[in-house]
């Protein structure tokens, strides 16, 4: 035996060669980081461009990238990530994670990636093993690339989530679409299969049908799930998000030394780019003091580590930490889709890729477990235009140009006026129209009389036809209207001293953060109009009645919205509300993923700035254990979900 050291400083590793009879093995040593790995020549890629046809993963340019979420996750309480996870270990019923495919000679990566991705979360979260077909995502999907010369990433989730995948994963498999090309030999020194063809095969053609002998019809065989989104590019989001859903999908540079791959932590040696390759991500751990991820390939079993292979972890290498990729499992219920939850998640992260730099965190919630029972808690209704232009819209200035400070709080601006920083709750009623404007016409009550008073929410719901359905939801402006030709009792909440209290109670709306019972599941009917007031209250009703001037539109520009709040109060708003608003918990909000549900109405009291990032600041009507004690903020200036074209207020 023939052993030759070679010591190369400027790229910090050190090739050690052993020749033992006909075969080559080289070991690989990074000097910084301590990692090793061996390689062997391998017949099976005897050229880079035979290499090359298999690396099928496209990247998408940053203009697609930002079309999607961006997650980064955190464990509970900052609960310390373990130094070796394996999701083989983690869900041992779910045998789609230890399981190995093989692509042969097509550049298909990226569909197998993605389905196997997909399987795993779909049997973590459900407890149903399922095989998800990736021949069907290969050539069905003609928005995620080429077929067998390659495809994107994320496209795939997309795929998944509109048109749904069938069952049948591998050569030999007993679901609807099996792959059409045999296992071969992908790397010379491990035999068991016949070598692999020098080109590449044709895409297979999308067929709507399943095999002969599969007892389902093809459109019965679809599964569902939600679309996917990037996982923050960092060690600690990759890891948590692998510890509390599972396996991720992930790609990374591909050089000519990988081709030589046999065992160890992989690193970058030496050679040129060959091209990208995406693979899943199933867990970590150390060999000694080198951190490294476990990797899932798809070149069958016969490779690398019994079909896996490690990389170093933490340090980005070959930019396998730049393009994660997973979503949340949607079991498909009817018409509504259940986004279940690992019970340790806390903390989603949003990061705008519009570059503005907000950023919120989501809790999942127990409250809205579906998007109806969330969209049964949204009842404003936007007027149409040939309604809106009926009523006059105010473009408010400072006078002589004065400037509008950085930071304003209705709150603190009018301190005697408690009912500015009152948190409602509408219980599960569609009254979010009724609470946002008798709270804001409470608010300019004390702001232009000085006198506190808490007007009713239920007289404003029960009475007012002209507004709208009651707890199935009214209009915005028609509530002025109301106050100004009817007048408006006092009472507001549910343990109040006015004239109306209001009759439902409050219910827990996030469920991380107790202290009230679970809301009903269904909508409360809307209260009767009553022409009295609650037993024992002093005054008559008629005597309790307050009137205040009709109500304008706020012209649809931030620097209007802003004077209007800081010379008249808080000023009532609509805004668009996606499905992802009902995992808010705290920060910046804004648009990140989901379909619209609705629309909902709520208190502009204020703005200000966090670092460089323009806010508003807003009371929500779901009570103080919501969201930031009751309120949340939004981006301001950027007309965030519509918020800033639907504003109404009043004056003296």
């Amino acid at each position: 035996m023939r052993t030759l050291w070679l010591l190369v400083i400027s790229c910090s590793f050190i090739f050690s060669v052993s020749t033992l009879s006909d075969e080559r093995v080289v070991e690989h040593v990074d000097l910084k980081t301590g990692a090793k790995w061996l390689g062997r020549k391998s017949s099976r890629f005897s050229n880079v461009k035979e290499m090359r046809m298999m690396l099928g993963a496209r990247r998408n340019p940053p203009d697609v990238r930002k079309q999607y979420p961006i997650v980064d996750r955190h464990l509970e309480n900052d609960k310390q990530l373990p130094d070796e996870f394996d999701a083989r270990k983690r869900w041992p019923n779910c045998k789609s994670i230890g399981m190995i495919r093989d692509q042969s000679s097509c550049g298909s990566c990226w569909a197998f990636a993605a389905a196997s991705t997909m399987s795993d979360h779909y049997c973590i979260q459900t407890g149903k093993s399922v095989l998800l077909s990736e021949t069907d995502l290969l050539s069905c999907c003609k928005t995620c690339g080429h077929g067998c010369q390659g495809g994107g990433d994320i496209q795939s989730w997309v795929f998944w989530n509109k048109t749904g995948l069938v069952t049948g994963s591998g050569q030999d498999c007993e679901g609807c679409r099996c792959y059409p090309f045999m296992k071969c030999k992908h790397h010379g020194r491990k035999g068991g299969y016949p070598d692999c063809p020098k080109e590449l095969y044709p895409t297979p053609e999308c067929e709507n049908k399943c095999r002969d002998g599969y007892p389902k019809k093809f459109a019965d065989d679809k599964i569902f799930g939600n679309a996917g989104y990037y996982v923050a590019r960092n060690e600690k989001a990759i890891m948590s998000e692998i510890m509390l859903n599972g396996p991720v999908q992930a790609s990374f540079r591909v050089f000519e030394d990988f081709m030589d791959y046999d065992s160890g932590v992989y690193f970058h040696s030496h050679g040129k780019s060959s091209g990208y390759h995406a693979i899943r991500i199933i867990g970590w751990g150390h060999d000694r003091d080198v951190p490294y991820w476990v990797i899932a390939n798809s070149w069958n079993e016969k490779w690398g580590e019994n079909g896996t292979f490690r990389m170093l972890r933490g340090s980005n290498e070959c930019e396998i930490e730049e393009d994660t990729v997973t979503a949340f499992c949607a079991v498909q219920c009817g018409s509504t889709l259940y986004l279940p939850a690992s019970p340790a998640v806390m903390y989603e992260g949003y990061e705008d890729p519009n570059q503005t730099g907000a950023k919120w965190l989501g809790r999942k919630s127990s409250r809205f477990g579906s998007v109806n029972e969330m969209r049964m808690m949204l009842g404003a209704r936007l007027n149409t235009p040939d309604v809106k232009k009926q009523y006059p819209t105010v473009d408010r200035r400072l006078k002589n140009g004065k400037p509008l400070p950085d930071e304003f709080d209705s709150r603190k601006q009018w301190p005697n006026c408690k009912s500015i920083g009152m948190i409602r709750d509408q219980s599960s009623c569609g009254s979010c129209w009724a609470f946002a404007a008798a709270s804001t016409m409470s608010d300019h009550y004390c702001i232009q009389t000085g006198k506190s008073v808490l007007l009713s929410e239920t007289d404003l719901l029960s009475c007012c036809k002209t507004c709208g359905h009651g707890c199935q939801g009214g209009w915005d402006i028609q509530c002025w209207d109301y106050w100004n030709k009817t007048g408006l009792v006092t009472g507001s909440g549910q343990d109040c001293e006015g004239c109306r209290c209001y009759p439902f109670m409050k219910c827990r709306h996030h469920g991380s953060k107790g202290g009230y019972p679970e809301c009903p599941k269904k909508r409360y009917t809307t209260p009767e109009c009553e022409d009295k007031c609650r037993d024992g209250y002093p005054k008559k009703f008629a005597d309790d009645k307050i009137f205040g001037n009709a109500g304008y539109y706020v012209a649809r520009n931030e620097e209007a919205i802003m004077s209007e709040i800081m010379l008249n109060g808080p000023v009532k708003a609509s805004f668009a509300v996606y499905e992802d608003f009902r995992e808010y918990d705290s920060g910046v909000y804004f648009h990140s993923h989901g379909d619209l549900v609705g629309h909902h109405a709520v208190r502009i009291i204020g703005w200000g700035h966090d670092r460089d990032v323009p806010y508003w600041v807003i009371a929500n009507s779901w009570n103080e254990k919501w969201g930031e004690n009751g309120t949340f903020r939004m981006l301001r200036g950027f007309d965030e979900c519509k918020i800033e074209g639907h504003v109404v207020s009043n004056s003296k």
